[in-house]
């Protein structure tokens, strides 16, 4: 995921309190979410999906809803989120910043049931070179007995109390669950292994906020 240059605020508000409850984005809202909130597609964004691609596909006993049908749910979604951001991070202004990194952290911490079960949404960025470039398949297989890879299974053990960088979000520390290695990795880039779980939405909604509000 592509990273961009921000400022660094220094304030450290106390977090909000009690949230509403979680609920569904699709990617109509936001336009560039991580790969794994494809899942999250609700009715609307299935349909328009499926018939902008020329699916061929049975949509039950679904009605075609015109576009102002989906935009207004869209739009109503888009409020509906930015409503729970504000009862999280206890501000109007959602941007990325070291002040509403912190608040976003300090109600996960209190929201996350550990050790949490996780696996990443997609390729981690230094297996990119090999998957998709021209780096070694042999040198690859190596590297993951010592580095995090896609294909692994991990739980968070723990949330790094300290913000590191803007560009990188909150960091968790993770027990890859085959060999016990640790490692540190970004929030954003892991998704909880199961989907009905309240874990898997809070961290579903953090990655949506992080992705689009970088």
């Amino acid at each position: 995921m592509s990273k961009s240059d921000k400022k660094t605020n220094k304030s450290q508000p106390n977090p909000p309190g009690e949230y509403p409850k979680i609920i569904e984005i699709d990617e109509g809202v936001f336009g560039r979410l991580s790969q794994r909130l494809e899942k999250q597609k609700g009715r609307f964004a299935e349909f328009k999906k499926a018939r902008e691609m020329g699916a061929d596909q049975e949509l039950g006993d679904l009605d075609e809803p015109s576009e102002e049908m989906i935009d207004e749910a869209e739009a109503e979604r888009e409020e509906e989120f930015e409503k729970r951001l504000k009862a999280i991070l206890g501000t109007k202004q959602l941007e990325i910043g070291e002040t509403t990194l912190k608040r976003y952290l300090e109600f996960l911490k209190k929201n996350v049931r550990l050790p949490c079960p996780v696996k990443a949404c997609q390729e981690f960025e230094w297996e990119e070179f090999y998957l998709y470039g021209p780096g070694s398949l042999k040198e690859y297989e190596k590297l993951k007995k010592i580095r995090p890879s896609h294909t692994d299974r991990f739980q968070i053990i723990r949330f790094e109390d300290k913000i590191e960088s803007e560009d990188d979000g909150i960091l968790v520390e993770v027990e890859r669950l085959t060999d016990k290695k640790n490692f540190m990795l970004n929030l954003y880039e892991l998704e909880a292994v199961d989907e009905e779980s309240a874990s898997a939405e809070l961290l579903d909604d953090y990655a949506v906020w992080f992705v689009n509000y970088i």
